[in-house]
């Protein structure tokens, strides 16, 4: 229909028309011209009966305007136009081919690119852990104070590492960098440092956290994307898909081992020099990894650490991301649930909720705030898909929380209250979105 009403706007502008680019149809327009066409066939330019303006199917419904121009414009500045939104909150709307599209859009398409979309989203979640509105204990907030610095240090870091260049001189700098960073390490705290591996194309990210101990140091590798048939996956009917251990804890590493640039080199050449992904990603989890603490990769998965938590159950299983986290911004929350799970006095059932429940709180939060903000009294049909999306996810991931604690201690009954406040925060933005 469309291609008709651009055919007969440029038959009627030839025609010696005023050339309107407004689109015309309709269903009396064929008869039009056929009545037309009797008086009309004996001069060359013969006159061409006026049609009725047509409307689409994509117009009556809102989601384009005249020609393919848009309807409804977008809320510019709203978090829902974020990256970090779509893969934190509307992952499951996802399909393969809006997969690749933003992987390649967010990304430059050459090597030096394989951490350009960590540094935007790591300073968000850092920015969401920073406006918590759960009730935390001391020791939690010295962890979640911890992650942030991590965070900001994460972006930092992954803005002068010279990913993809090839350049010797630059990767030696970064080395004496990180072996720096890791002696002034203090004693029970976590730093954050950009990972991944490059290609000719672009690349991936992944984040290591190392760990200062008594004696030792532990170094945590997360991952939510390429590369993730190496760490510990299972089936999940429920969901039609997998569910895998998103990162996978090395202890018992000497501190020599960490102060070594030669170990640091190892693990860093798969990023500096480009080279096909899956030889990159073998070479990172199948050599060097089980280099660091001596060990083969999965025996670290079932290690038992301090208390006698073992690391299953320090970094349960997830659902795999369907687009593939394009934006990095559950690698950057994933890291950061990780370093609080590992400080001391905070419960890794604690950190789940802190991480996974509260940032996502913090986001919905903004939305609201964005949609009671907006000029526009409607919502395009994207945007209105994705906060749809953003509450089942919201709700989904406080609902075993809040039932957890239903019966728990007084402290922990407010966190329950906490949880339930977001589900009803999720419903009424869904409210308001659908009456948009």
């Amino acid at each position: 229909a469309l291609s008709e009403a651009i055919a007969d706007n440029r038959h009627h502008a030839a025609a010696g028309g005023d050339g309107e680019a407004g689109v015309v149809g309709g269903a009396s327009g064929a008869a039009d011209l056929d009545a037309a066409g009797d008086t009309a066939g004996a001069g060359a330019a013969g006159k061409i009966a006026p049609r009725k303006r047509f409307l689409g199917a994509l117009e009556r419904a809102g989601l384009c305007g005249p020609l393919g121009g848009p309807a409804i414009p977008a809320v510019p500045g709203a978090v829902w136009e974020t990256p970090a939104f779509i893969d934190l909150l509307a992952d499951g709307m996802l399909t393969p081919e809006a997969r690749d599209r933003r992987r390649v859009a967010l990304s430059t398409g050459s090597a030096d690119g394989a951490l350009r979309p960590l540094v935007r989203s790591s300073t968000e979640v850092a920015r969401a852990l920073g406006q918590l509105m759960m009730p935390a204990t001391e020791a939690e907030q010295r962890a979640l104070a911890d992650a942030r610095q991590g965070l900001v240090a994460l972006g930092d870091l992954s803005l002068s590492c010279p990913a993809g260049s090839k350049d010797n001189a630059r990767f030696l700098v970064w080395l004496e960098e990180i072996v720096e960073r890791c002696r002034n390490l203090p004693r029970n705290r976590t730093l954050l440092l950009p990972g991944g591996w490059c290609t000719k194309n672009g690349g991936h990210p992944l984040v290591y956290s190392v760990r200062r101990n008594d004696a030792d140091f532990s170094l945590l590798v997360t991952n939510t994307g390429d590369g993730l048939e190496y760490h510990p996956r299972e089936a999940d009917p429920v969901l039609d898909g997998f569910r895998a251990m998103h990162t996978i804890q090395l202890d018992e590493i000497e501190p020599a081992t960490l102060f070594d640039s030669s170990s640091w080199a190892l693990l860093y050449r798969p990023l500096v020099f480009p080279a096909p992904g899956k030889k990159q990603s073998e070479h990172i989890y199948g050599k060097v990894l089980p280099f660091f603490n001596k060990r083969p990769l999965m025996c670290s998965v079932g290690s038992v650490g301090e208390g006698g938590d073992r690391v299953e159950h320090r970094h349960p299983l997830a659902a795999v991301s369907r687009g593939g986290d394009a934006s990095g911004a559950r690698l950057a929350l994933e890291a950061a649930r990780a370093c609080v799970a590992a400080a001391e006095g905070v419960h890794p059932r604690r950190a789940d909720a802190l991480a996974e429940m509260g940032v996502r709180h913090v986001l919905v939060e903004s939305a609201l705030q964005d949609l009671n903000s907006s000029k526009s009294d409607v919502l395009g049909a994207a945007p209105a898909a994705a906060l749809e999306a953003a509450c089942r996810t919201l709700a989904a991931t406080a609902g075993p929380y809040a039932d957890a604690l239903a019966n728990a201690t007084a402290q922990e009954a407010a966190a329950a209250g906490v949880a339930t406040f977001m589900q009803m925060q999720a419903r009424e933005l869904q409210r308001q979105a659908r009456e948009a």
